[in-house]
């Protein structure tokens, strides 16, 4: 072998090397929004899917039914004080086993809690598309795909809102 064989050669192994190194990882954008990807660790396994209802003004949503699944598989979270949910599916639980088909997998948002305080079913906004509920069940919000195939690890579905009152209108009445 001549010298310029060699050390073609030899970049091509590090260059191989390095890239095996880079191909792990995947998904989330960092900021929480809306994102639907992999925060990587301290799940030791186990699959978390978590999120945060807000209103259009910024205000955490308590009482916010989220959810997970369809049929038999499927699972409910509502909202806590600060407007969180999580759902913890367990040790190496894939999402797409909480559904009955794979066509077109959707999470449910419903204010359905919210109604009894005078409050109808209205809009809810996810990654910028303004989607309507048409029944107590709530919205069908597509869920990203890479959410759908999580398996053992973590994924953020980011920020969720509801949209209470047009801007200008005032605050919602009490509790909010």
């Amino acid at each position: 072998m001549n010298k310029w064989t060699t050390t073609v050669l030899a970049l091509v192994v590090s260059a191989m090397i390095v890239l095996t190194g880079c191909g792990g990882g995947g998904g989330g954008n960092g900021s929480g929004d809306n994102g639907g990807g992999n925060n990587g660790g301290g799940t030791n396994g186990y699959t978390v899917v978590k999120g945060e209802v807000y209103d259009n003004l910024g205000t955490p949503v308590k009482g916010v039914v989220v959810t997970l699944g369809s049929g038999t598989g499927a699972r409910q979270k509502t909202t806590d004080v600060n407007g969180k949910f999580q759902f913890e599916l367990g040790y190496q639980v894939s999402v797409s086993s909480l559904y009955s088909s794979a066509v077109d997998p959707v999470f449910k948002v419903s204010t359905k809690n919210l109604t009894d305080q005078g409050y109808p079913l209205i809009p809810i906004t996810y990654g910028g598309t303004e989607y309507s509920q048409a029944s107590d069940a709530g919205a069908d919000i597509p869920l990203p795909f890479q959410v759908y195939y999580l398996t053992g690890s973590e994924a953020d579905l980011g920020r969720i809102t509801v949209k209470y009152y047009s801007e200008g209108d005032g605050p919602p009445p009490p509790p909010f």
